[in-house]
């Protein structure tokens, strides 16, 4: 139930901010849908904020060593928050939250600077940066599979958001440049594609890996 709100967390959030952000509403069923978004991402949020604090108590009672195997197995259903990450470090631990904390600021910064590509450009670039780095130098994930094809998500959306802010700054500077923004244009969709031919393969192997798991 946790990782269903997660995974549409950041499409709430995104849909909340753009009612929010509207000055009219067109009927009382809208002002409805966008206090029930709002709760939701208000829920989410405590969600998240309960996230970090287990990670943190687990890290303290980890090192304490006392109770820490009882503690553990009467929150086993929360295994799912933390069990593919390193315990070595609470940000190794908690990068599932940080990942869900990431989507949502994307989301948040596309609505609120929308009339602003160049700030939403430098920002989402920036993420992805941090994202990277730390997926690269903390490696969190405890099987490789998670790690590369994690690795393999962000270096793709690395790509395309630089294609993003190259025409971010193009369009500050005011410029045409028309051949660059085809070719970018081009770079992006093919992107695209390579994310979702990426995406199949590894569904594909994480689900032969469950078959001789069976088998």
């Amino acid at each position: 139930t946790i990782t269903q709100i997660y995974g549409s967390l950041d499409d709430i959030t995104f849909n909340a901010g753009l009612d929010l952000g509207s000055i009219h509403f067109s009927a009382g069923f809208s002002i409805f849908c966008s206090i029930l978004a709002g709760l939701f991402v208000i829920f989410g949020v405590g969600i998240l904020w309960f996230h970090l604090w287990f990670i943190r108590k687990y890290a303290r009672l980890q090192k304490l060593e006392r109770d820490f195997e009882d503690w553990i197995k009467k929150f086993e259903p929360l295994a799912v928050l933390y069990q593919d990450f390193k315990d070595t470090s609470v940000l190794r631990h908690s990068y599932f939250a940080i990942m869900v904390i990431r989507a949502m600021a994307a989301c948040l910064i596309i609505v609120v600077l929308y009339t602003q590509p160049l700030a939403q450009a430098i920002l989402l670039t920036i993420m992805n940066v941090v994202m990277l780095a730390l997926l690269i130098i903390k490696r969190p994930f405890n099987e490789t599979y998670g790690h590369v094809s994690q690795l393999f998500f962000e270096l793709v959306v690395f790509v395309a958001y630089l294609c993003v802010l190259i025409m971010a700054i193009a369009d500050q500077m005011k410029k045409d440049a028309i051949n660059l923004r085809a070719t970018l244009s081009r770079c992006i969709i093919i992107l695209n594609t390579i994310l979702f031919l990426g995406s199949m393969a590894l569904v594909c192997v994480e689900l032969y890996k469950q078959i001789v798991e069976i088998y």
